[in-house]
């Protein structure tokens, strides 16, 4: 946990069966500027709207792989 919560890098723990982002670490509302309870109630697509094929191969290569990595996928910011 503590890695996941003083990660220098924003993580969001995501179910894609239901497209809901059900946590996010501090780093996260630090670079987007949402708070973590706005973070939950938001869809998936609302911090990736233009890149969803690309973080659903990124999230199955994960699942495959036990791990990855890409600095490809950007989130939108609060002020956009």
């Amino acid at each position: 946990m503590a890695v996941f919560e003083h990660s220098n890098d924003a993580v969001f723990v995501i179910a894609m069966v239901l497209e809901r982002i059900v946590d996010s670490n501090p780093k996260a509302s630090t670079m987007l500027g949402d708070s973590r309870h706005e973070f939950l109630s938001m869809n998936v697509s609302a911090a990736h709207p233009n890149e969803m094929d690309g973080l659903k191969s990124f999230i199955l290569a994960m699942m495959g792989n036990g791990q990855n990595w890409t600095n490809e996928l950007t989130c939108v910011t609060k002020n956009g």
